[in-house]
């Protein structure tokens, strides 16, 4: 992340180079900005290979793994959480159009699954994460993570892998597949 942070980028699947102060800029949650930047709120302990990593309100999930993920030298694994979350910003891929269509989320939600592998494009953390979300009313909302800011917690399960699995981009498909 060293260089997503001096470049003020980070790459996701959904948004290639998100400015990250940009991001903040637009931000309705102003008042949990110190806690996506620092990370201070988010803690962690390993076990054998599987890290069990906890992201506390107001904290963003895609932002907070990437760093966490950056920061610990994890270049290639899994990840599956549960969790509460207020604003949650969802994604399609048309397969057709090549084009990704986003969707937001606000009010209370459980995070019913959130599942996902974590690569590398480009020699930085490449999160590829899905999402499955329950309303108030038990209607079930899926798609790609983009953002998902923490309302109650979110608790992850990271299954790191030795070895590192790049990405490339395929231009038929129009996604950055796994380079194997």
């Amino acid at each position: 992340m060293e260089n997503a942070r001096r470049n003020g980028e980070i790459n996701t699947p959904y948004f290639a180079n998100i400015d990250i102060k940009e991001y903040l800029g637009h931000n309705k949650f102003k008042s949990s900005m110190h806690l996506f930047v620092k990370g201070d709120n988010m803690k962690h302990t390993k076990l054998g290979s599987k890290y069990f990593v906890r992201i506390d309100k107001g904290e963003e999930v895609v932002a907070s793994l990437h760093k966490f993920c950056t920061d610990n030298g994890l270049k290639s694994g899994s990840v599956i959480g549960i969790g509460a979350a207020d604003r949650i910003t969802i994604g399609s891929f048309n397969t057709v159009t090549k084009e990704y269509h986003n969707k937001e989320l606000t009010g209370e939600y459980e995070i019913t699954n959130l599942t996902g592998n974590i690569t590398q494009k480009n020699g930085e953390v490449y999160l590829h994460l899905h999402i499955t979300l329950g309303d108030e009313e038990y209607n079930a909302h899926g798609g790609h993570l983009n953002q998902c800011w923490i309302s109650g917690t979110c608790e992850l399960i990271i299954d790191a892998v030795d070895g590192e699995i790049g990405r490339v981009t395929d231009d038929y498909s129009g996604l950055n597949l796994w380079e194997l």
